[in-house]
């Protein structure tokens, strides 16, 4: 299965991110939108046949695309959402620099500051809300910025909350967020 926004290896060891799945106008096939990560003169974007990314090599023991499980360990963005999704308060505040900013995208309203009222804030409502669930619609980065476009379930404001985050990384940590509620 094809988890969009996730970081992949190539059996001859190149590095490539999933954007998505996207389909063939003629015929409907599915086809996986990818991304490479290194230098390349044909540029970043790639498709193949959803079938081909997902196969094994005539070993039948060799993956083309493997999950690259530490490269998605490693992003904090990602690091942040898997905790979050886990209601994992620990390794959720880890991801974040000690002076983070929480902020209303909009009028630049800070809603929380520091790591220490984060934790105590997302430490309540992880657990009054042990079902909260937060989906990656779609996602966008440039240099130290994440762009998420999320569908959160389980939240005090029900299901199905939409919302616009904007990462701002320092480092390995995330120092500011920004959300278009």
């Amino acid at each position: 299965m094809i988890k969009p926004q996730s970081f992949y290896r190539h059996y001859k060891d190149k590095p490539y991110r999933a954007l998505g799945i996207a389909h063939h106008s003629e015929t409907q096939e599915e086809l996986v939108l990818y991304e490479a990560l290194y230098p390349n003169d044909l540029g970043p974007l790639w498709v193949r046949p959803r079938k081909m990314f997902e196969e094994k090599l005539a070993d039948g023991i060799t993956e083309r695309f493997r999950l690259d499980t530490e490269a998605n360990r490693r992003h904090p963005v990602q690091r942040q959402l898997d905790a979050y999704n886990a209601c994992d308060i620990k390794t959720f505040i880890d991801c974040f620099t000690d002076d983070v900013i929480i902020e209303d995208a909009v009028t630049g309203k800070p809603h929380l500051q520091g790591r220490d009222k984060m934790e105590e804030e997302y430490g309540k409502m992880f657990a009054s809300c042990p079902n909260l669930r937060c989906t990656v619609l779609k996602r966008m980065e440039l240099n130290q910025t994440v762009i998420d476009e999320e569908s959160i379930d389980g939240h005090p404001r029900g299901d199905g909350v939409r919302t616009i985050a904007i990462y701002h990384l320092r480092g390995d940590k995330i120092a500011r967020v920004q959300f278009i509620m």
